[in-house]
């Protein structure tokens, strides 16, 4: 499927078995979170971040939400709003040949990303940074 809108290296797939997913995303160039900017938006924070981190993928997003928080901490997260396009293949093919020279041990630190996303993580961390009852 590919809508006319959409570059060509872009493709638009339907559903796909969650089994699949890892071995899918172990295949791209980087994750895509293109959410809106509003009310609703403002503090979300979405769980293809961890996955796409955990793949050890870049992500592109736009700058809403939890993903100003993340750009802060993860070099990895780059902004719509802030990228120059015409460079982005470019400027994503350098990162990935960097990629090839990390240690086993900086590779192995991407499912950590998971790990913060679980429920129980983020359940403690609302315990002790908003005073949840337990």
């Amino acid at each position: 499927i590919h809508p006319p809108d959409l570059p060509s290296n872009v493709e638009l797939r339907g559903p796909i078995a969650h089994e699949s997913i890892s071995g899918l995303m172990r295949t791209w160039h980087a994750g895509l979170i293109p959410f809106l900017k509003n009310e609703l938006t403002q503090s979300v924070d979405p769980v293809k971040y961890y996955e796409y981190r955990a793949c050890g993928l870049p992500i592109l997003s736009t700058m809403f939400g939890e993903m100003l928080f993340h750009a802060v901490h993860d070099p990895e997260v780059w902004f719509f709003e802030r990228l120059d396009f015409s460079k982005i293949e470019t400027f994503l093919r350098e990162w990935h040949e960097k990629q090839e020279f990390l240690t086993e041990y900086e590779k192995s630190s991407f499912s950590d990303y998971l790990k913060h996303a679980s429920w129980p993580e983020r359940f403690e961390t609302g315990v002790a940074n908003c005073s949840w009852l337990v």
